[in-house]
């Protein structure tokens, strides 16, 4: 017994999820910009399957009139039911097939004329879909026919909870009026209230399963870029890794910037790890990235951990003066930052700064880096702290002058 309820239970429980839209609403309280996105993609989704819709809703409405005027019958309440209907479900299907034209085919989307647009057509083709129904057949069979004349095209929309309420109210309206002027039976409403029943619930389960399938493939893709960003990002520090940094760069080689390389290396690091423990030596290398990144975003976004302690930063379309500027302002923030190294020592940086050209393949970078790297090199044995560029310590050089 307790099995049953159970099944029971969850079955309402579901039912009630599906027409109370909990999914949507969810996500509106949880992400009022993604349930625009949603909001916005439905009505788009709806509109251009309705434009193809729109192109038979024109035709069928030009053959009911052709049927019509060619019937053998002639029953004038019927033929002004038939002549209506016609007409409205052409008009219909014009309105929305010459906006979709005019508008959302040179992409205009401006989504608040297209909802009133879009309410219009399928309004006018409820209550052009039920005249015709109700001219072609009487009494109890015409609700019939208009609820399998709706249910051939419930393929179309995807339509929300308030959004099937004002449908079902203009399905309900004539459909009343129609029965109080034809004075039809019980039979009559039990089966509007049935067609309404039905285009509601399957408009609920369609519109439940269309935002599950859109809901999981934005949290797949949201996944998807994590672990795509976290593989192009260094754990330690928040810079790019060297992946990133070769995927990165491969877009300004095939953007043609002229470009030149820093290549940056904490010094004696590996004595520091040793001495103080590694623990502390990547609180070191976090603070000293920390400091470029903050450097270097208003000049790069290209600034990416290269190996253990070495920088690697990509320039884009500056001259050699700024270069060697930059290369000295990322020099002397770190030397700024006066971090301990021993009793009178502090952490230092070199760096190395490759030659400026202009860069059109991955080869041509590849040796702008090989050429950065060596000018570190240059810089490390002139006593490191400075800059090495065109086989010179420039910084080195000068103290040495200051000395003399």
């Amino acid at each position: 017994m307790h099995y049953f309820t159970s099944i029971a239970t969850d079955l309402f429980n579901s039912i009630k999820d599906i027409l109370t839209e909990n999914e949507i609403r969810a996500l509106k309280n949880d992400d009022e910009y993604s349930f625009r996105q949603f909001d916005e993609h439905l009505l788009l989704n709806n509109s251009r399957k309705c434009f193809v819709f729109s192109l038979v809703q024109i035709i069928a409405g030009v053959v009911f009139l052709l049927l019509t005027f060619l019937g053998a019958e002639k029953i004038a309440q019927a033929e002004f039911l038939k002549i209506i209907g016609s007409g409205v479900l052409s008009a219909g299907g014009l309105l929305l097939f010459l906006y979709y034209k005019s508008e959302l085919d040179v992409h205009k989307h401006d989504f608040g004329k297209l909802r009133v647009v879009f309410w219009l057509y399928w309004n006018l083709f409820t209550v052009g879909g039920f005249f015709i129904s109700a001219g072609f057949y009487h009494a109890e069979s015409s609700v019939y026919i208009f609820a399998l004349f709706f249910a051939s095209v419930l393929t179309v929309p995807v339509f929300r909870l308030s959004e099937n309420l004002i449908a079902a109210a203009v399905y309900l309206i004539p459909c009343i009026c129609y029965g109080i002027t034809a004075k039809a039976g019980a039979g009559f409403y039990v089966a509007t209230v049935l067609a309404l029943a039905a285009f509601i619930w399957i408009n609920a389960l369609k519109t439940d399963y269309y935002a599950k399938r859109w809901l999981t493939k934005r949290k797949l893709k949201e996944a998807s870029g994590r672990s795509a960003n976290a593989a192009r990002t260094d754990s330690l520090t928040g810079m790019l890794n060297r992946t990133g940094f070769d995927e990165k760069s491969r877009e300004r080689i095939e953007e043609g910037h002229k470009l030149a390389v820093l290549m940056v290396d904490i010094d004696n690091f590996r004595f520091y790890n040793h001495k103080f423990g590694i623990s502390r030596g990547d609180g070191v290398l976090y603070n000293i990235c920390n400091c470029i990144k903050i450097i270097s975003k208003p000049v790069t976004e290209l600034a990416a951990r290269f190996g253990s302690d070495e920088i690697i930063m990509l320039l884009e379309d500056m001259d050699e003066l700024e270069v060697i500027k930059f290369a000295e302002q990322v020099r002397s923030a770190v030397e700024t930052m006066a971090i301990p190294f021993g009793e009178n020592g502090i952490v230092t940086v070199s760096v190395g700064v490759s030659t400026i050209a202009e860069t059109d393949s991955e080869e041509a970078l590849g040796k702008l880096i090989n050429e950065a790297d060596l000018q570190l090199m240059i810089a490390k044995s002139n006593g490191r702290n400075c800059i090495g560029y065109r086989n010179r310590a420039f910084i080195q050089e000068n103290r040495r002058a200051d000395k003399n």
